[in-house]
């Protein structure tokens, strides 16, 4: 979507291509742009070049290596995968793309793995609740992903990928990234058959067993146009399509576990964004999304009222969010505006077809109390939001951040090193889903009764820059979030289950990250240690208080290095290298405790070669996953694919 880099900037820097320094990178999930490293709230970004230095196929892939994210990865690219922040669960990460929300009214959450990192120009992270800039589900933090624009020097391009186990991936796409029309098209292929080995421990027997039934094949297409309808208004729309289809193999629970469950997935996205700008100090932005999503899971061997399962879900969604932008005077910016939404869902699996018209009115703002731009400084960052959506769900969500910046050596205006501290507080919450309010499938029936999940978030940080032999970026967080009313299955009589309101839920920790670049090396590194427990009784007599809440590791670790070296050897352009470590501490699977996953550490190393020959340049990478040939488990009973190994080569003109 289009949105003005800094009020600072002319208005046709939309178009403009630069490449940024780490503390340039402006991060548009915040409501009012803001360079990441100057944000009151733990912000990262993951950009393109570290993108395509990966070995990820997915936005599930990139996540899991190494930043200091939990992916709940249920076993290969086959595999449904989701995410876990600050300890707290799937449904309380908003997923955006292009900035409009796209997480699941079904089920709250969203499948990272049906994201393929070719769409991707840059991954915007924003840890911490943050209801008060985007409503619903930001109750952990924001996951903001921004889609590719073709590049000034390419006009088509073509990409294949082979891989183990019978993968293999197209990539198509044609456009033009010279102004004054920037568009593209693109369209993906992907297909795996997934028959891997893997072993399977039954008590003090090891059997060596192979998956099955974990194939997937996805068809992907989309397009992107940007261009000035006139001086002072801009349009930007993007449209995406995608229809998988994937075996689900099911939890391996003895060595005749076999699965024929298949799944069905289709999700359509058409935004479009008007940006108008009256003067360098004030914009109007409109946007609007439509989104539909289409599941179907069916199941023959799983019978239920003496019939096989054959469960659909459908839901369409059209949003609509109008925002002002106002800088009034130096150090003083503004935001405000309101966003409406409309929302059908439907489902065999359901008692009635659920519906939600939410709206919401909204301001963020920054104020400098103290110094200047370039120098010493210290900020104010207010924020409000109110949410209605129906009778019982609505929701005020305040936030106040504050950042403070203090440079320590060099001059003034050009600090060569400098100290960052912030912090923020908020309030947030969470909607039931429509399966929390009107499932009435095998097993259990939903509660049309649930009130939102509420949330108080705080966090503290403190930082430091430095651009003495290289860049260098060091962040220490300290987290807390305490959560009421959260949402729990509970047993409802005659074997069924039923959702309810009961659960008190704390989480804290500490974040450290680092990282560095000099010239085509880069390095970075995220710890995290945290502990997340619920604090009350589930019922009368509950001895599972206190208790670590299952499938949320204490401890994860991630490094990442990467380095290009450009040439001047004929067609042979540049030449580079990259690897990773992650570590995940383990992960308990029951309520009280007393079973649990073990550790896993995974390493990945590639190389890539860069060749140009005329207006064609070709770019071949290899990569090795799980290098180790670790055999491990992220979700009990899903195993995880051995040693990998994936070729791609890229033919771009």
């Amino acid at each position: 979507m289009i949105s003005p880099a800094s009020m600072d900037e002319p208005s046709d820097t939309v178009f403009t291509r630069r490449v940024y320094a780490l503390d340039e990178v402006v991060v548009t999930s915040q409501r009012i742009p803001r360079p990441v490293l100057y944000t009151p709230s733990a912000t990262s970004v993951i950009p393109r070049r570290l993108i395509e230095q990966s070995a990820g196929t997915s936005l599930g892939n990139i996540l899991a290596a190494g930043n200091g994210l939990f992916v709940k990865d249920y076993g290969g690219p086959s595999g449904i995968k989701t995410i876990s922040q600050r300890g707290l669960g799937t449904e309380h990460t908003l997923v955006l793309i292009n900035g409009m929300p796209v997480n699941s009214v079904q089920n709250g959450g969203a499948d990272l793995g049906m994201t393929d990192a070719g769409e991707i120009e840059r991954i915007e992270i924003v840890r911490g609740g943050q209801s008060a800039l985007y409503g619903a589900h930001a109750v952990a933090g924001i996951v903001n992903v921004v889609t590719r624009a073709m590049p000034e020097d390419e006009h088509a391009s073509v990409g294949v990928e082979w891989g183990s186990f019978g993968y293999r991936h197209l990539r198509l796409a044609v456009g033009s990234g010279i102004t004054p029309v920037v568009w593209q098209i693109r369209y993906g292929h992907e297909q795996s058959d997934e028959q891997y080995p893997f072993e399977f421990r039954n008590g003090p027997v090891t059997q060596q067993l192979t998956r099955q039934n974990a194939d997937l094949l996805v068809n992907r297409w989309s397009g992107a146009l940007q261009t000035a309808l006139s001086p002072g208004i801009q349009l930007s729309s993007y449209a995406s399509y995608q229809d998988g289809e994937r075996g689900v193999p099911g939890i391996v629970a003895g060595p005749f576990s076999v699965s024929r469950a298949r799944q069905r997935d289709r999700q359509a996205i058409l935004q479009t964004s008007v940006t108008k700008i009256f003067s360098p100090t004030l914009s109007w932005e409109n946007r609007i999304q439509g989104l539909h999503s289409y599941q179907r899971y069916r199941d023959p061997d799983l019978l239920v009222g003496y019939a096989p399962v054959d469960n659909y879900y459908t839901s369409q969604e059209l949003r609509f969010e109008s925002h002002f932008a106002l800088q009034p005077g130096p150090g003083t910016r503004l935001n405000a505006g309101a966003d409406i939404a409309r929302t059908l869902g439907e489902s065999n699996a359901h008692r009635e077809d659920g519906s939600r018209t939410q709206w919401a009115l909204a301001f963020a703002g920054e104020q400098r109390l103290l110094g200047t731009d370039a120098g010493a400084s210290l900020s104010l960052f207010p924020a409000l939001r109110y949410d209605h959506a129906g009778t019982g769900l609505d929701a005020w969500s305040p936030q106040i951040g504050v950042y403070a910046r203090i440079p320590v050596m060099g001059g003034e205006d050009a600090p060569s090193t400098l100290l960052r501290v912030r912090g923020s507080g908020s309030r947030n919450f969470r909607p039931p889903t429509f399966n929390e309010l009107y499932y009435a499938g095998g097993g259990g029936f939903g509660n049309p009764e649930l009130r939102p999940e509420r949330s108080t978030s705080i966090e503290v940080g403190i930082g430091a820059s430095t651009n003495i032999l290289g860049e260098h970026h060091v962040d220490i967080t300290y987290f807390a979030i305490s959560m009421s009313d959260r949402i729990l299955w509970m047993p409802a009589g005659s074997g069924s289950v039923s959702p309810k309101n009961i659960r008190q839920v704390e989480s804290n920790g500490v974040e450290l990250a680092y990282t560095f670049s000099s010239g085509g090396a880069s390095f970075s590194a995220q710890y995290t240690r945290s502990r997340s427990e619920k604090t009350s009784e589930d019922y009368p007599g509950d001895p599972n208080t206190s208790v670590q809440l299952i499938y949320t590791p204490q401890e994860m670790l991630g490094l990442q290095g990467s380095w290009l070296f450009d040439l001047d050897a004929g067609v042979l352009t540049s030449v580079g290298c990259s690897g990773g470590y992650t570590f995940v501490g383990h992960r308990y699977t029951t309520e009280d405790n007393g079973e649990f996953l073990p550790g896993y550490h995974l390493v990945q190393a590639g190389a890539l070669v860069r060749l140009r020959a005329g207006d064609l340049r070709l770019n071949v990478r290899g990569d090795v996953l799980n290098l180790l040939d670790e055999p491990y488990v992220v979700m009990a009973g899903y195993p995880m694919p051995p040693r990998t190994v994936r070729v791609r080569l890229d033919v771009v003109y």
